[in-house]
């Protein structure tokens, strides 16, 4: 091997190094970003037909703050699509922030924007203790 296919063999592998870890982070960030709304019809025995038709919107691990792109923008963007569920119980179930958010965002200024007849529930993950 020449001296100048081993220095080059060197950059192509310290470009590697560098460039994997990096495309990483950023296609990490840009995922952390999606949000998507799954339907799911719940059926079980002996259920109160006043519960019927119910619709409880369940949000988990959304980790604002993490990533590149989370914004205040991305939770209003999430609020929004909560409140067009019109669901009549919304519950969190935890990791709301992580532990990079921005501290105008709290868990209390994120889920006042969201209200249902039923009531907004949120538990804290293990980001939040």
């Amino acid at each position: 091997m020449t001296r100048r296919k081993f220095i080059l063999a060197i950059a192509f592998f310290v470009l590697l190094i560098l460039i994997l870890p990096l495309s990483f982070i950023l296609i990490s960030a840009r995922a952390s970003q999606r949000v998507t709304v799954k339907q799911v019809e719940v059926t079980l025995p002996n259920m109160p037909p006043e519960l019927d038709g119910l619709t409880i919107a369940h949000l988990s691990d959304l980790h604002f703050g993490f990533g590149l792109y989370t914004n205040i923008r991305a939770v209003e963007d999430v609020t929004a699509l909560v409140r067009a569920l019109n669901a009549e119980l919304i519950v969190y179930t935890g990791d709301l922030l992580d532990h990079t958010a921005d501290p105008k965002l709290s868990e209390t200024s994120i889920l006042k924007g969201l209200h249902a007849p039923l009531g907004v529930y949120a538990v804290l993950g293990n980001l939040g203790l």
